[in-house]
């Protein structure tokens, strides 16, 4: 059954405002997406300046915890030489820790001094164990690997944007601080992290699920506007364009087959007329002339037959 104008007509206006439909929704979806990025980005730069913050606090704890036995030691409790390893164990896996997380990152000098303070704590261990320090000496040789972890610290806390929580951190970072309140900060630098971590967790989801609606709008705006030119072709298309029937045309071409064969009849006729005659045909035709002349000729004129 043929489309009337009318039904075209609602055709072609059906699937323009689907169209413009699709177009209006796709773009606050693409703005609401480009904020979560930018959300996600921000997330991910507190995340990884939060992995070397949480290291060097480790480092600045475990140096503590190791001055206080070493002190001890040094003065004669010799029975604690056994936690002093212990705690010189924990000093070497933060320091490789550290210097892990600095080496992932930007933090070029931030590593460097890493390197420094973990050098001075290689020739600082080895001096404790060959007995070649005192107390005072043990004690003044630490505070100064504490002040190099604290300088990691503002290294990295001056590189992170304003107003991030790693940027808090910095006050804190200015000076040493008492082995209790540095794992005090420690824990809350780890919860920090934890819900940074969470929080990238679920925009990724969010921004998964948003790519996905918005490739499927962006597909049905497409097909829209793709039925929307094909309704306006159809109906900008004259009633006379139709294909002629096909009858027509095969007698059309009989007809014209007819009138090429009778023209090529005629011309092979009139060339025949001017094909000229071989000498047997005239030899022929002089013998028939002869006898009708024969022929025609008065009795009385011819011999006498006997």
């Amino acid at each position: 059954m043929p489309d009337t104008p009318t039904s075209q007509s609602l055709r072609l206006k059906f699937a323009a405002i689907a169209a413009v439909g699709a177009a209006i929704v796709l773009l606050p979806l693409g703005q609401v997406l480009r904020y979560q990025n930018a959300d996600l980005q921000a997330l991910v730069a507190e995340r990884a300046t939060l992995d070397p913050l949480t290291h060097a606090l480790a480092v600045q704890r475990s140096l503590l915890g190791h001055r206080d036995v070493t002190e001890r030691v040094l003065r004669g409790r010799l029975q604690l030489e056994a936690e002093r390893r212990l705690r010189k164990t924990e000093v070497d896996e933060s320091l490789w820790a550290l210097q892990g997380t600095l080496s992932a990152g930007f933090w070029l000098k931030a590593l460097a001094e890493s390197d420094a303070l973990t050098q001075d704590w290689r020739t600082l261990a080895s001096r404790i164990a060959l007995g070649q320090l005192q107390a005072a000496d043990s004690q003044a040789s630490h505070q100064l690997l504490v002040e190099q972890a604290v300088q990691v610290m503002d290294l990295v806390s001056a590189a992170t944007p304003a107003g991030s929580y790693a940027q808090l951190t910095r006050v804190a970072s200015l000076h040493p601080l008492p082995a209790a309140q540095a794992r005090t900060m420690e824990a809350a630098l780890q919860a920090r992290h934890l819900e940074t971590s969470n929080r990238i967790a679920t925009l990724q989801a969010r921004q998964a699920a948003l790519a996905t609606a918005l490739a499927a709008l962006a597909s049905f705006a497409l097909g829209a506007a793709l039925w929307a030119a094909w309704a306006w072709r159809q109906m900008q298309r004259a009633p006379g364009d139709a294909t002629p029937p096909a009858g027509d045309g095969v007698r059309r071409s009989r007809g014209r087959r007819t009138r090429d064969m009778s023209d090529m009849s005629d011309q092979h006729d009139a060339s025949d007329t001017r094909v000229p005659k071989t000498t047997s045909s005239q030899l022929l035709q002089r013998l028939r002339t002869d006898a009708a002349t024969a022929a025609a000729e008065p009795l009385a004129s011819r011999p006498p037959s006997g």
